[in-house]
């Protein structure tokens, strides 16, 4: 078998090997769930394309571009279509690259919710089964899920496994970026292991952000369109119109990615670039992209009642700037110099890369900080919310991978002058720096938000609930609550028999308090520790809602855990937002005594 075809057969298999892995992680359901009749044909497809309208027509849409991307990969991996030709111990390299991100993201990155906030059931029945298009997250990752989640049943594990799948598919794509982009092997490969272990990269990759398929699909397209500009083979076309289509599609701000893909490919490529842009096809191309992202593009322009395109005021445009630019800022927008994010070995080797860059590669270093620069400003037009910042900013991560790799080739140069050490020495070190930031900031990678382990803690106990239960709690998803868990889960497991009844009712005086007894539960969720505008003027060791439950009823303990995880918004937490924080089911048994 020819080395090209070889090349184009083993990453088939281990992009088969990775969703054997999902499968296998999802072949359970979660905790509580209360398993059911498998589908039909007829509920498979209703299930996967839900909804009225143009909802059905997207998603087949997506997922018929999804698979055109892959195939373009294939073909292009068959032909050889890349900068490298692909020698089998380069294959085996690019494998256990790619068999290391996955290994890591399957076992150091968090499975769970990362987004901010308490909305976990809402965001689940999003992704799972709403039907009709979403306008804030946009209709990739729900397409993908939900034809994952029908052959899984994994529930949200199965959107935790997809893109952890994805995920460490963008290792392997970043190195065929930076060997198009830099066209220098060393600098390549080892661009592709600092994004394997790159922390931001590595604590969102499992969670539920669709700003990793975005991350994936970003990276393929560059790659893609180099390719086109340098061999002008159709595949390679194709692959960068359906890459930069699911881009669009993935998050709202990338809507303008193609502004981004454009200015890329001319620094990178200048003259090259120009004449490929000349050429009949890239019309043709534009076209296509076009029709791809119609539906989207006309539901981002017309956005639903509440919903703002953008939110910057013109006139802060300094003081945003100042925001992302100025280290010292108490509200830094930009993440990648927060040591708690970015080790500052990360810093030194981007330090190098550019000194290297600036010298051998302007055009290349040039394209990789417009990306950089330019997302970062143009999701602090749309949201200001730190941990909104922090998780999207993982789109960054591959082009700051790119930048920092530039020190391998500068190490090289600098320190083996005249060729004298060997080159795999000198490799040795940077795998042991970029590896120590695993060990420095592992914990930080794998911990927890205080909003999952409620999660957790919640669809733990409703099995245990005794029958036609009453629970007194927050209900409905609302600020500045947003605490959805109890009715998503009840629903989820089939407890139609536990009623709620919703605390903020019963304080408004527009429902009566209940009366104590061995059914009546309260909830004390994470919406106790809380500060409320306008309600806890002066809190103490619980929100006053919460407090005015201890005042009236006689409560015991029916099951309580202590919640360590980092917050997970920028609400005003009591105790000045450090934890343990106190959470629990308590059995209301008595009317307290005035």
């Amino acid at each position: 078998m020819p080395s090209s075809y070889r090349g184009g057969f083993l990453l088939v298999m281990a992009t088969g090997a990775l969703f054997l892995a999902l499968h296998a992680t999802c072949d359970a359901a979660p905790a509580g769930v209360l398993e059911g009749a498998d589908p039909s044909r007829v509920e498979v497809v209703r299930t996967v394309f839900p909804g009225p309208g143009w909802a059905g027509v997207v998603r087949i849409s997506i997922l018929l571009t999804f698979l055109t991307m892959v195939f373009a990969a294939a073909r292009m991996a068959v032909r050889s279509g890349m900068t490298m030709p692909w020698a089998p111990r380069r294959l085996w390299a690019l494998a256990g690259l790619t068999a290391l991100a996955a290994g890591l993201r399957f076992t150091l990155s968090p499975h769970e919710f990362l987004h901010q906030g308490y909305h976990h059931g809402t965001f689940v029945h999003q992704l799972l089964h709403a039907p009709g298009v979403q306008w804030d997250h946009g209709e990739v990752g729900p397409a993908l899920y939900r034809l994952f989640d029908v052959l899984s049943g994994g529930g949200e594990r199965t959107v935790f496994a997809v893109n952890a799948v994805l995920g460490s598919l963008t290792v392997p794509a970043l190195v065929l970026l930076g060997l198009a982009l830099f066209r220098n092997g060393s600098l390549a490969w080892f661009s592709g292991l600092i994004l394997a272990l790159f922390p931001l990269h590595l604590r969102y990759s499992a969670s539920e952000d669709p700003v990793v398929l975005a991350t994936l699909f970003g990276v393929a397209s560059a790659a893609f369109s180099l390719a086109w500009v340098d061999t002008r083979r159709p595949a390679a076309l194709v692959g960068a119109v359906a890459a930069c289509a699911l881009a669009m599609q993935s998050r709202t701000e990338l809507m303008v990615w193609p502004v981004f893909l454009l200015g890329l490919v001319l620094l990178a490529r200048g003259r090259a670039a120009l004449e490929s842009l000349a050429r009949p096809a890239f019309p043709v191309a534009v076209g296509v992209l076009l029709l791809l992202v119609a539906p989207r593009l006309e539901q981002v322009l017309s956005p639903p009642d509440g919903h703002v395109l953008l939110r910057m005021d013109p006139g802060s445009f300094a003081s945003h700037l100042n925001g992302l630019l100025n280290p010292s800022h108490e509200r830094l927008r930009q993440v990648f110099l927060h040591q708690d994010v970015t080790p500052p070995f990360l810093w030194a080797l981007a330090l190098g890369g550019v000194l290297w860059a600036m010298r051998s590669a302007r055009g290349a270093l040039a394209a990789s900080f417009l990306v950089i620069l330019g997302y970062v400003s143009l999701t602090t037009v749309f949201q200001k919310n730190l941990p909104f910042m922090l998780r999207t900013q993982v789109f960054c991560t591959p082009w700051w991978a790119l930048v920092a790799a530039g020190t391998l080739p500068w190490w090289l140069d600098a320190l083996d002058p005249d060729h004298r050490l060997r080159r795999w020495a000198v490799c040795l070190v940077a795998v042991l720096a970029t590896l120590s930031g695993i060990l420095t900031h592992g914990s930080w990678i794998s911990r927890s938000t205080e909003a999952w382990q409620e999660f957790h803690f919640i669809r733990e106990q409703v099995p245990l609930l005794p029958r036609d239960a009453r629970i007194l709690t927050i209900v409905q998803p609302t600020y500045p609550d947003l605490d959805s868990f109890p009715a998503f889960l009840l629903d989820r497991q089939g407890r139609t028999d536990v009623t709620l009844i919703d605390l903020r009712e019963v304080l408004d005086g527009r429902a009566p308090w209940p009366s104590p007894g061995p059914d009546l539960l309260f909830l004390q969720g994470m919406f106790c520790h809380f500060v409320v505008p306008k309600v806890d003027p002066s809190p103490g060791e619980l929100a006053a809602r919460c407090l005015a439950v201890r005042d009236r009823y006689v409560l015991e303990p029916r099951a309580t855990v202590l919640l360590d995880g980092v917050p997970s918004s920028e609400r005003v937490y009591l105790k000045d937002g450090v934890g343990p924080w106190e959470v629990g089911l308590f059995q209301a048994v008595d009317w307290r005594q005035p």
